[in-house]
């Protein structure tokens, strides 16, 4: 899995770009029942397929049209076919976006040893320090709903840390979220 600092996926602020490097491995859940191996048709879920959940922030509308460049294009290479709402897709796809408000605590050590030009070292020894620090945490999650059973078929959730950055980068690093996350899709089974 790709450690906190690495890029993972990003959100797009109405005046700045924020990338997010995920602490943790995706959760993934899927029904059993559902075929989904290609060939298969997808669609969105509606004309407005980002939703927003729990977050106050006024989020780029570029990002949407990043997400489903992205999805598709992973989707298509894995042999599923585009079509629009007239048609009946197998698959209608979804996103969904919050964030809130995290705090992290760093302790620092409690003694330090400094070696000296002279015989002997110096020593300091002392409580420790606390850093606090807030930051922003966002989660995304693509859900596949199936037209044969008209419930959620498929989903992908991750999370991480907020962090600015340009509008070309969010769009590589959608890219490459929806290259990891669709990396195990179709399911197995």
């Amino acid at each position: 899995m790709i450690l906190q600092h690495l890029p993972r996926f990003a959100i797009s602020l109405l005046l700045a770009g924020f990338l997010i490097g995920c602490s943790s491995a995706p959760e993934v859940g899927y029904d059993e029942q559902v075929n989904f191996k290609p060939p298969k048709t997808f669609t969105w879920l509606d004309d407005s397929p980002l939703k927003y959940s729990q977050t106050d922030y006024k989020v780029d509308p570029s990002l949407e049209a990043y997400l489903m460049d992205a999805t598709r294009s992973e989707l298509e290479s894995k042999g599923y076919r585009y079509v629009s709402m007239p048609e009946a897709p197998d698959f209608a796809v979804a996103f969904s976006f919050g964030a809130r408000e995290k705090i992290q605590k760093s302790r620092y050590p409690s003694s330090y040893t400094m070696a000296s030009a002279s015989p002997g070292a110096y020593s300091f020894h002392g409580p420790g320090a606390v850093k606090t620090t807030k930051y922003m945490e966002g989660q995304i999650a693509i859900d596949f709903f199936a037209e044969s059973t008209k419930s959620l078929a498929w989903q992908i959730s991750d999370s991480g840390k907020l962090e600015e950055m340009s509008d070309d980068e969010l769009r590589q690093a959608v890219k490459e979220l929806m290259a990891e996350l669709l990396s195990d899709f179709p399911p197995e089974g």
